[in-house]
């Protein structure tokens, strides 16, 4: 699939469907916040590289199911630029309110900067937004 982002032509990837996309994923599991993070990447090279942690921390996530109460990935997809690298984005679905509260910025810590570092995306490169849900209802 092909889409224009800002003038420019990319090509999107999903790669993988996350909670949000299977239900027995999710279970009765319910969502109470969300955060969207993009990885800016220079070149193919850190896009990939930048696919492989994802990947890899989806199965360290999967080898310690009492984290997955809290916590779980949502649908990431890859949009790569003709020239080269591209974006990254990845939600995660956060399931337990208080640890919602003392996790959403783990991000920052040294061992995620560390981590950036190695992949290859350069400071300014990560946008993250988060989503708390503050209702329900049928209207």
């Amino acid at each position: 699939m092909t889409a224009a982002v800002a003038g420019e032509r990319v090509w999107i990837e999903q790669v993988f469907p996350g909670e949000d996309l299977d239900p027995a994923r999710r279970g009765s599991k319910t969502l109470v916040a969300r955060s969207e993070c993009a990885f800016d990447c220079k070149d193919d090279e850190t896009l990939d590289r930048c696919v492989e942690a994802i990947k890899k921390s989806d199965e360290n996530l999967r080898k310690r199911p009492q984290q997955s109460a809290f916590y779980d990935w949502q649908t990431f997809r890859v949009a790569r630029r003709p020239a080269g690298g591209g974006v990254l984005t990845l939600g995660v679905a956060w399931y337990d309110e208080e640890f919602f509260k003392s996790k959403h910025e783990v991000y920052l810590n040294r061992l995620h900067h560390n981590m950036f570092d190695h992949i290859g995306i350069e400071a300014g490169g990560i946008s993250i937004s988060h989503w708390k849900l503050v209702g329900q209802g049928v209207l």
